[in-house]
Formats: structure tokens, sequence, C-alpha cells
């Protein structure tokens, strides 16, 4: 069984007090006043792949004869028969870290036979920093990457089950055929990851756990704001076996309610005269950048609010565009370069193409407010939010609005 009662060693053989612990030696806890402590998984990436590879869901990249694809309810990642084929499918979100909560990765996979000179990865990771577990070439591993640098660990020397039938609850693993993993991680900079295997009855068997507490000087990992990934990569330049990894869906997210904590909240507001009959006009844009404090920025950016109001002689239409195309070359301010990952511009002038999230309609002399939150309208860095109006007469406009950045 992956879950056991085991006696406290502080107390007298025989006392009768027990404490719960599981698979993972992960002990149960209780408040100073004997109330058990519980939480509830919270959700941050949850992806399924039953009908297609959606771009709202996740990316896609290739290199040579690489692809990415979607069949019988799985998503593929194939390197196709080219020497240097690879292919990565990626999350669009990323689970953000709280710190004092549980994170965990929940995912499915079928590996092909392994191959020398390829590698089959999937977990909690990125370019930089995470958790994964997989093939390179032939060996099954588990890795942790700290900025940019690899830390493995091979299947022989898994510290609490090889998977190979060697151990007390699980027959060698049959990594051909589809099996439900997970990756628990608690960091706080230093905490244990666990990374654990569903044993055909259901229950969980916890084959390695990288024992960080009290062992090392540097955090085990640089940042925690991690998405989820599959890659396949040929690196030896010489295989050509179309090698592929399949995943059924993901979840990853946290242990215990997040309650808005963390969010920074800004705003921002802005006023224009519209001159130019039936041209859509940018009142100002808002973009989240691609790095701030000289990391990679991860940070998702959750609108909130929209305020908007004109006066003229007809109708005015307030468009929020996703990514759109400015007709001026933005110049681009920050909100506060020490807290916010949010520039602003309001020199450009006409709009175009980008995706439209909403359209406000507004009368000759009118005003509107909208609750921006319930439309789940966000933004992931490198993307550019324009607020922007149009109308048959000369108008003035004034919009402003109020966000979260996921800090």
């Amino acid at each position: 069984m992956a879950e056991f009662w085991q006696w406290r060693g502080d107390l007298p053989s025989g006392s009768g007090y027990v404490m719960l612990k599981d698979g993972a030696g992960r002990q149960g806890m209780n408040t100073v006043f004997g109330d058990a402590i519980t939480a509830s998984r919270i959700t941050q990436i949850n992806v399924q792949f039953q009908y297609n590879l959606a771009s709202y869901d996740v990316t896609t990249s290739t290199v040579d004869t690489g692809t990415t694809t979607q069949s019988e309810h799985t998503a593929i990642a194939s390197t196709g028969g080219g020497v240097s084929g690879s292919a990565t499918i990626q999350s669009v979100d990323s689970l953000r870290y709280i710190p004092g909560r549980e994170g965990y990765a929940l995912f499915t996979t079928i590996f092909s036979t392994p191959v020398d000179g390829v590698n089959q990865k999937i977990g909690i990771y990125d370019d930089e920093n995470g958790f994964y577990l997989g093939f390179i070439g032939l060996d099954f591993l588990i890795g942790r990457r700290r900025n940019g640098m690899d830390y493995l660990t091979y299947q022989s020397e898994f510290n609490l089950n090889k998977l190979d039938g060697s151990g007390p609850e699980w027959m060698a693993v049959d990594f051909t055929k589809g099996n439900v993993w997970r990756i628990t991680y608690g960091w706080l900079g230093f905490a244990a990851i666990n990374f654990e295997v569903m044993e055909k009855d259901g229950t969980w068997t916890t084959f390695h756990k990288i024992e960080y507490p009290n062992n090392f000087t540097e955090t085990n990992i640089g940042n925690p704001v991690l998405p989820m990934r599959m890659k396949v990569l040929k690196t030896n330049g010489t295989a050509t076996a179309n090698v592929t990894l399949k995943t059924g869906s993901w979840n990853c997210g946290l242990v215990g309610d997040i309650n808005d904590c963390c969010n920074r909240y800004q705003s921002f507001a802005a006023t224009a005269a519209i001159t130019a009959a039936n041209s859509l006009i940018n009142i100002f844009t808002l973009k989240s950048v691609s790095s701030f404090q000289a990391l990679t920025n991860k940070i998702r950016t959750k609108m909130l609010f929209l305020s908007s109001a004109c006066d003229g002689t007809k109708l005015t239409s307030i468009r929020l565009i996703k990514n759109a195309t400015l007709g001026v070359t933005a110049t681009y301010t920050y909100i506060d370069s020490s807290n916010s990952t949010i520039q602003y511009d309001t020199t450009s002038t006409t709009v175009s193409s980008g995706t439209t999230l909403l359209t406000l309609q507004l009368g000759k002399t009118d005003s509107r407010t909208v609750d921006l939150e319930e439309l789940f309208i966000a933004m992931y860095p490198s993307d550019t939010l324009t607020f922007a109006a149009i109308s048959l007469l000369a108008t003035d406009v004034s919009i402003s609005t109020r966000w979260a950045e996921e800090f």
C-alpha cells in the first residue's frame, strides 16, 4: 500500500498514538488546538487534448522534421526522421507559486521505445528551471533544472523504488504503455521534491525524493513560476528513428487557497480626441514586458475593471484588442519600473489586426463600466492590450482600467 500508519517515535511504545503519513513520508498536520489542517487543490494549468492542440491552451514549436499533432485524444510530439528533429508542446499558463503552498503536476505519458541520441522529457519546467522525467537516450531518469543547468538522477539511482520490479510495491514499469505521474514540490527555496507514479490499483508509489532541506546552500530552482512542457529532441546528429511522446492531459496547481495573495494592483487612464471619422484610434496600449528586473518575466496580468466615457455627436465604439498592430511605432513607459511588469503607450495612432476581446457601444454622450474579471481577460509576457475607440464624427473619449499582476 502507498499509504500507511506510522508510530510516533517520541511516544512510548504501545501508547496508541499514531501519525498518518503517506508513501512519500509526508505527515498530516494539526493546529495547536488539535484541529486537522486540510487544503484543496487549486488548478492553474488544465489542458485536455481530446479535440485538438488549441492555441488557447498550448504553444508548439518544431525543428527540422519535428511535428506536434493530436490523435486518438492525445497530444503527440514527434521528431520525424530528420537527424535534427525536435518538437515541443508547452502550456500557455504557468503555475504561479505562493510561499508555503505545495505545487503539483499531474500528467500522463506513453513514451516511445528509447533510442540512443534522442531525449523524451515531460514535466513542469522551462528553459531555465523546473522538474521533469523521461529518457535521455536509453536511460530513464528524473531531472531538476536550476538556472539552465540540469541535475540528473538515473533510474538505477532512485532512492525509494527503481521501477524495475525490485521494489516492494511496483512491478517493472512499461514506459511504452500509458502511465500516470505526479511531481510535487514545496519550494520556499529548500523544500523536498517528490516523483510519484500511479500503481495499477490506483494508489501512488513515490519512487524518488530529492531531499533538499539541510543539504544545500542554494535554492533548488531559480524561478518557481513554471509551465507544463513535453519535448522530444535528437541530440547526436545521427539518429533517424521517428520518436514520439504522447500525453492525454495535464493538471497543475497549488494545494491551498490563494485568495489573491501577492497580487500587485495597478491602474491607468487616458483621454484622447478622435478627429478622424470612422477610424480606429489607440487611446492607450498596455504591454507586458518580456523581462523584468533582468530576469525572464513569467507574471500573468489579469484585467479587473474598465471605465469609459465619450462626448460627441455620434455613437462611439470602445474595443479591447490583444496584440494589435499600431500605426506608429509605440513608445512604451513603465507604470512602475520597480514593482510592475506593465508599460503603456499613448503616442501611437491607428490600430489594425489583433484579436478583439471586447466591444463596448456608447451613446453620443455616454459612460459605462465593465467588470473585466468576469470575462477572464489576461495578458502574458510580451502581450499587448490596446484600448481603442472609433466614431463616425469627432468625439472626446476617456478610458481607465485596473488590473492585478500575479506575482
